[in-house]
């Protein structure tokens, strides 16, 4: 099956299975709400009718990703400098994480990319908090912006078009990944958490955005060693 027609099923089924789920959600909610208005806080059953309420808002939250998957998400684009989003996002992480050391270095004169600000820091956030969680709450983490020149013979390699690009890299001192965990991290549902830690949509959701961005994002890493994360974004040529 040609990739592309494969992709857009997947996407189809995912949205189809999404928007029944948050159905059968807000039915659940609905009769966990009016409970709720005949039970006396003092009762056994509110403190359990109030975690059903917590859990329907995580699954809420899980179909929200699911359809950003499905749909590709909703775009604002403009032209952006991106090292202002970096250096914003890493300044929002470093508050609450005092035991992370980060080491920025951003090019100057960085080319201008087309792209949604919003929708950029989602997946900057997502790539920290998976730092965090592989580094166990403590170690380095650097982030480089760079220009770079795709040719042809690294754009076959990248599966992108010939041409000026963005680099952002993240790179973790955490535990690292073997090689069979690194080709399917971007993979709907795979995760190495346990159950109650994460979806597994993460990653698939930030390599959704930068697709559809044009650009691309790309996982190395060796066990004990680390991981870095590269996204590259398509600049505009007169930038």
């Amino acid at each position: 099956m040609n990739e592309d027609i494969k992709s857009n099923a997947i996407k189809t089924l995912a949205g189809g299975v999404a928007h029944d789920f948050n159905n059968l959600l807000m039915g659940i909610q609905g009769n966990v709400s009016l409970m709720l208005l005949n039970t006396d806080s003092s009762h056994p059953n509110y403190k359990r009718l109030k975690n059903i309420e917590k859990n329907i808002k995580s699954g809420a939250e899980i179909t929200t990703k699911i359809l950003g998957f499905a749909k590709g998400g909703k775009y604002s684009f403009s032209f952006l400098n991106i090292n202002p989003i970096v250096r914003y996002t890493a300044k929002i992480f470093k508050i609450t994480r005092d035991k992370i050391k980060i080491h920025e270095n951003y090019q100057k004169n960085i080319f201008t990319v087309r792209a949604d600000k919003t929708q950029l820091e989602k997946v900057l956030h997502n790539l920290y908090a998976n730092a965090l969680d592989a580094m166990l709450k403590e170690g380095h983490l650097y982030l480089k912006t760079k220009n770079v020149l795709i040719d042809d013979s690294f754009s076959d390699r990248l599966n992108l078009t010939r041409g000026r690009y963005v680099k952002i890299s993240v790179t973790d001192t955490g535990r690292g990944m073997d090689k069979a965990t690194c080709k399917r991290v971007f993979d709907p549902y795979f995760t190495t958490k346990e159950m109650k830690r994460g979806t597994g949509l993460g990653l698939a959701f930030a390599a959704g955005i930068i697709k559809n961005h044009g650009g691309i994002i790309t996982a190395s890493s060796e066990k004990g060693s680390g991981s870095t994360f590269e996204i590259y974004l398509p600049a505009l040529s007169d930038s």
